[in-house]
C-alpha cells in the first residue's frame, strides 16, 4: 500500500507492506483498512516534517535577530566613541557636557542590543544582568560616588529594556551632578516586581531638588524631559519627593509584566 504524501496521490513517502505466516488471504475490508491506516500515517509523517521545517525557520529567524541586534550594537558603539572623542575637543563646556550626555544615553541603547544578541531568550533581556551591567558602565563614569544596584531576576522585553536603561541613566547622572555638590556620596537603585508592576527607585541622601520643582515644567533640563518622555513611552507615573539634606527620590511604576 502506498504511502502518500498530503494524501493526494501526487507524491509518496513510501510503501506500507502487510505479511503473514499464517495461510489465508486478505479481503477488501482489511485492503481498505491498510488504505486508510497508510493515509494517516503519510499525515503524520508530512506533519513531522512540517513541523521540522518550521523549528528550523524559528532558529533562523531566532539567528537573523540575535544578528541584528549584535550589529545594532557595534554602530551604537562606534557612535558613542565618536560622541566622546568629540566632546574632549570641544571647547565650550556646556556643549562638552552635552556630548559626553549624548554618549552615554546612546551607550546605554547599544547595551541593551548587546544584551538582546547574547540572550538565550529571543527580543529579551535578564534585568539582573542588564542593571549589573548598567551600573557598573554608570560607575565608571565618574568618581567620589558609591553607587549600590538591586534588581528582581525576570525577563524584559527590548521596547520595554531601553527605555527603562534610558530612564536609570538620566536619574543616576542627574544624582551624579546635582546631589552632592561639595563631594561625593551614595545613591540607590533599586528595581522590584510588585503585583505585576515594575518600581523602580532611585534616591540619594544628597541636597534634594530646588523648591518649587515640577518635572513638567518647561525649563527642566533636557534630562528631565528625557525621564518624563520614558516614563509617558512605558505608560508608568513618576513620583518625586525631596527633602533637604535627605536627598532626592525618585519611584517609577512600571505596568511592565514579568515574563
Amino acid at each position: 500500500m502506498l504511502i502518500e504524501k498530503g494524501g493526494e496521490g501526487k507524491a509518496f513517502f513510501g510503501v506500507l507492506e502487510v505479511d503473514s505466516a499464517d495461510p489465508g488471504q486478505f479481503d477488501e475490508g482489511d485492503a481498505d483498512f491498510l488504505a486508510g491506516f497508510a493515509g494517516l500515517l503519510g499525515i503524520a509523517i508530512e506533519r513531522q516534517h512540517a513541523d521540522a521545517k518550521l523549528q528550523e525557520a524559528l532558529e533562523h529567524q531566532a539567528l537573523l535577530t540575535r544578528e541584528m541586534s549584535h550589529r545594532v550594537k557595534n554602530s551604537l558603539t562606534s557612535v558613542a566613541g565618536l560622541l566622546r572623542v568629540q566632546a574632549r575637543t570641544a571647547l565650550s563646556q556646556d556643549v562638552k557636557n552635552a556630548l559626553e550626555d549624548a554618549g552615554l544615553r546612546v551607550a546605554t541603547i547599544a547595551q541593551v542590543h548587546d544584551h538582546l544578541w547574547r540572550s538565550s531568550h529571543v527580543g529579551f533581556v535578564e534585568l539582573v544582568d542588564f542593571m549589573s551591567q548598567l551600573c557598573k558602565k554608570l560607575k565608571g563614569m565618574t568618581a567620589g560616588h558609591t553607587l549600590h544596584c538591586y534588581a528582581d531576576p525576570m525577563l524584559l522585553a527590548a521596547d520595554h529594556a531601553i527605555p527603562l536603561g534610558l530612564l536609570i541613566n538620566e536619574l543616576v547622572t542627574n544624582a551624579f551632578k546635582y546631589a552632592y555638590p561639595e563631594g561625593g556620596g551614595p545613591i540607590e537603585v533599586n528595581a522590584r516586581e510588585i503585583d505585576g508592576h515594575l518600581h523602580v527607585e532611585v534616591s540619594d541622601q544628597g541636597v534634594g531638588l530646588p523648591d518649587g520643582f515640577d518635572i513638567n515644567q518647561p525649563q527642566v533640563s533636557l534630562g528631565f524631559k528625557v525621564i518624563a518622555g520614558m516614563v509617558g513611552q512605558l505608560q508608568g507615573h513618576l513620583t518625586v519627593t525631596s527633602n533637604s539634606p535627605k536627598g532626592a527620590h525618585f519611584l517609577l511604576d512600571l505596568p511592565i509584566l514579568p515574563k
